[in-house]
């Protein structure tokens, strides 16, 4: 018994460790615009390196903004960026994005969309180019009931999560039950299926 006590004694001693310190001798605060969601970075092509920040007010007594907002690394200005050749009527309010480089060179953004109002979530594909995004396309699937966030290959496969079995349960929240999932989309057939069932909060 007593080695048993020494032996855990020993054990968790050697499983501690120091934290190293940080490099970083500050932390900078970079502006964005009101309820950010997700960021990816871009150093493509582009004459400084820049974030791309998805923004959602939330806040029903603040005006609405829901924008892709660009953020020049030099200098830490951001700008929300124009988007051309949208839809008539088509809503936009982004949430969780990715940035993939497709098989043709182009550069990609794919967007969660949240249409509360009618209750259609979709992902929808921009053309990232300088100054601007250009739209390309809006998918659709009675299998985004929840999508929280995307990623893609350049091939155009998309991995989505659904961050619960019903939009805006708390208690799925609260009671960490298992009822979201991930969904899989394959540009080759052009078919969404559920590749991963049985998550709590994708």
């Amino acid at each position: 018994m007593k080695f048993v006590f020494r032996l855990f004694i020993v054990l968790s001693f050697t499983a501690c460790s120091i934290i190293p310190s940080s490099k970083q001798r500050n932390n900078v605060r970079i502006p964005v615009g009101p309820g950010p969601e997700d960021i990816v970075i871009d150093s493509s092509g582009a004459s400084y390196p820049r974030l791309l920040v998805s923004c959602l007010q939330r806040r029903k007594e603040l005006p609405a903004f829901n924008e892709i907002c660009e953020v020049n690394l030099n200098t830490d200005a951001y700008k929300p960026l124009k988007r051309t050749n949208e839809p008539q009527g088509m809503v936009f309010r982004p949430h969780g994005i990715d940035l993939v480089k497709n098989t043709k060179g182009e550069l990609l953004l794919y967007c969660v969309s949240h249409n509360e109002v009618q209750n259609q979530h979709s992902i929808i594909v921009y053309k990232v180019l300088a100054d601007h995004l250009e739209f390309k396309e809006k998918m659709d699937s009675p299998l985004l009931v929840s999508p929280n966030d995307v990623g893609a290959s350049c091939t155009g496969e998309l991995f989505v999560t659904n961050d619960a079995g019903k939009r805006g349960s708390v208690m799925e929240q609260l009671l960490k039950l298992k009822r979201s999932n991930v969904v899989h989309y394959n540009p080759a057939t052009s078919q969404w299926n559920i590749a991963a069932a049985g998550v709590s909060y994708a």
